[in-house]
């Protein structure tokens, strides 16, 4: 049966073990330590909203599938780095996949890149696996590229079900690539990010959050 996607999410556009617990909900913040300051409404707007929804329907109308893909966006304080020349701060991305009627969640993908004038300095890159549902935190600490007196770090607990979760950064394109792979009906998750710096005073560089791109099947 083919599928295919309607209600598609505005795409967003900005100038560990554990006991096994309740998936994660995208649109709550990640937990943040340091002198972050968060800055979501920078770059919020109603064409460009924080966070996305979409539907995954078949020809048949049949919901399949149904994700939710939010951002956050962090600056780091200058007044805790000795870096005159530029300015840091964090972009992090999490989501959820969740399969309708009977349907399977074979992948999930998401990902977010800097514009031009942006540089990456450190990105999520830990890959999680499990044979069994567990829980796993994504975590990122920010130290200005060695100039922060004062270190952060952001980080988002999740449960991760049977299967694997890979995280690569391509320095070409300056793009955090997330890809959850496996099979379940149950709620998938993933979460991660890039810390990045401009030139200070420049007011930062944009980026970019594609979209959550998932692939279901008619059965695990």
């Amino acid at each position: 049966m083919r599928l295919r996607i309607i209600a598609l999410a505005v795409p967003l556009a900005l100038m560990a073990n554990g006991a096994h617990a309740a998936q994660m909900d995208p649109r709550s913040e990640p937990n943040t330590s340091g002198p972050l300051i968060a800055a979501n409404d920078v770059y919020t707007t109603p064409e460009s909203p924080r966070c996305g929804r979409q539907v995954t329907k078949t020809f048949d109308g049949e919901v399949a599938g149904v994700t939710r893909l939010c951002y956050s966006f962090y600056r780091f304080d200058p007044a805790h780095e000795t870096d005159t020349a530029r300015d840091f701060g964090v972009w992090w991305i999490q989501g959820t996949l969740t399969p309708k009627n009977g349907w399977c969640a074979k992948r999930f993908k998401a990902d977010i890149a800097l514009s031009s004038g942006g540089n990456y300095h450190a990105f999520t890159g830990k890959d999680f696996s499990a044979t069994s549902s567990r829980s796993v935190t994504a975590s990122l600490k920010i130290d200005a590229e060695g100039s922060a007196t004062t270190p952060a770090a952001v980080k988002k607990s999740f449960t991760l079900h049977p299967s694997s979760i890979s995280a690569g950064f391509v320095a070409k394109n300056q793009t955090l690539n997330l890809v959850w792979r496996g099979a379940t009906k149950k709620t998938v998750a993933l979460a991660g990010g890039v810390e990045g710096s401009w030139e200070s005073g420049s007011g930062g560089p944009g980026a970019f959050v594609s979209g959550a791109q998932p692939t279901l099947t008619d059965g695990c």
